[in-house]
């Protein structure tokens, strides 16, 4: 990733995932909807094309559906879907 926001998420991101292995817990990967989850999913891409570090974007979450036309209200919904997916996804941390 590239930014100090997005490396520093990173780096808790990992942090947790070896606190959950640390105590024999099992780890669940955050959603695709997320900021963590679309992160990842640009890391782990393996598209034949030439490799660069992405900052969080709205290019990246995935976009609602069904389909809002309006970039706007799209960003509105994108924002919405992913704190939700997010509260979902993070009551169920051990971190």
């Amino acid at each position: 990733v590239e930014g100090y926001v997005e490396s520093a998420a990173m780096g808790i991101y990992v942090g947790c995932i070896l606190a959950a292995r640390a105590q024999g817990l099992a780890w669940t990967a955050p959603p695709r909807a997320t900021a963590y989850g679309s992160l990842l999913s640009h890391l782990q891409d393996d598209t034949d094309r030439e490799f660069a570090p992405m900052n969080i974007n709205w290019g990246i979450l995935p976009n609602p559906q069904p389909e809002v036309r309006k970039k706007d209200e799209r960003r509105v919904a994108k924002i919405e879907i992913a704190r939700a997916r997010f509260e979902e996804w993070k009551s169920q941390l051990v971190c």
